[in-house]
């Protein structure tokens, strides 16, 4: 999701701020996404390609680790899993992670 540049602000020059409402718009967007899907898991994932550098290199790990900075607070949840690039470490998390997350970014 792009950031909307009207309702950014911008402390520092090049460094985007996500707003309160930006993280509200985010959350009604998953959960209207996820609503109604049942949970799988990415267990067992080897050699997938990665979108990011294209190489069929992503594998399952359950050691992953999301961290972020919204209104100079720092956030970090882990023991999350996903699959993870092991040539980019390009990450994406499971539908368990993504729930966990959602649950400590909902404002």
């Amino acid at each position: 999701m792009k950031p909307d540049n009207k309702k950014a602000k911008i402390l520092m020059e090049g460094v985007t701020t996500i707003t309160p409402e930006m993280i509200k718009k985010a959350n009604r967007e998953m959960a209207r996404r996820y609503t109604g899907r049942s949970e799988y898991s990415l267990k067992g994932v080897k050699n997938a390609v990665c979108p990011a550098c294209e190489n069929a290199s992503m594998d399952y790990a359950e050691n992953l680790v999301f961290d972020i900075t919204l209104a100079g607070m720092g956030m970090v949840i882990s023991n999350l899993s996903g699959i993870r690039c092991r040539k980019c470490a390009e990450i994406s998390f499971d539908a368990k992670s993504i729930k966990i997350i959602d649950k400590y970014m909902m404002v």
